[in-house]
Parts: C-alpha cells; structure tokens; sequence
C-alpha cells in the first residue's frame, strides 16, 4: 500500500490501541492492512507506547552472551591476498592529495548537490543515494 494515504476506521483505531502495546507492529500491520510504519506513525499521533512488559521480553543486544561476530579480530575487509599485499604500501600516495584530482572530485560532488537541490524543488524522482536537508 506504499503511496496511498490509510483512512483509519473507528474500529480499526480501537484494534490499535487495544493491542499496540502487547504485539509486535509488523504483525499489527498484517491484521490492519498496511504498513508498518503507518502503525508506528498513527501509534505517535496517538501517544501510544509499547507496554513495560512487552520491551522485557525483547532481546535489544544484536550478539547474545558467548555469540561472537565473524569478524572479530580482524582489521579491514579484504576479498583476496592480491588486496591485503597492496592496500597499505609504503610510500603510497593517496589520489587525493593531486590538487587536479582533488579539485575534479570538489566540482563533481558540488555538481550532484545542485542537481539533487534542483530535483527537490521540482519533486523529481531519486536518482542518488544523496541525502539533503529540506529548507
């Protein structure tokens, strides 16, 4: 139902807060025919909040006690040998300390800022993952 405006009933506003506070909003969305943040967002409007013993039973630490991520230990992330041998060499310069380089990137990123301004004023679809405050 993604762009279309939920015209909330009398009984489904009573569903609402009858069972916000005890379920989980993705399944209060199944039940409701909508999205999950339409829940979340009609649930701030109503000053709804999930009940003390329901955020007890949630786990909020993404690793359990004695579960350790794969990564541990490790520095970087490197896909093959050829790339650990010729990541950090001596001597090496980095391509943005060339003033001809730095400045090319400069005009580049300001250029993608303009047009991304343009296509906010004009509401012109996202074509960047740039993300710019609305004045």
């Amino acid at each position: 139902m993604k762009g279309k405006r939920k015209i909330w009933t009398i009984e489904e506003l009573h569903y609402l807060t009858e069972n916000f506070p005890n379920l989980w909003n993705k399944d209060l969305a199944k039940k409701l025919n909508c999205g999950w943040r339409t829940v979340v967002r009609k649930a701030r409007e109503l000053n709804l909040s999930k009940s003390e013993s329901f955020r007890d039973t949630i786990d909020f630490s993404k690793f359990g006690q004695g579960n350790e991520p794969w990564n541990k230990g490790m520095k970087g992330l490197s896909m093959n040998q050829a790339c650990i041998e010729k990541q950090f060499v001596k001597g090496n310069i980095s391509s943005m300390k060339n003033p001809l380089v730095a400045e090319k990137a400069r005009l580049s990123r300001n250029e993608t800022i303009r047009k991304e301004k343009l296509r906010i004023k004009y509401t012109l679809p996202q074509k960047t993952k740039l993300k710019l405050n609305y004045y």
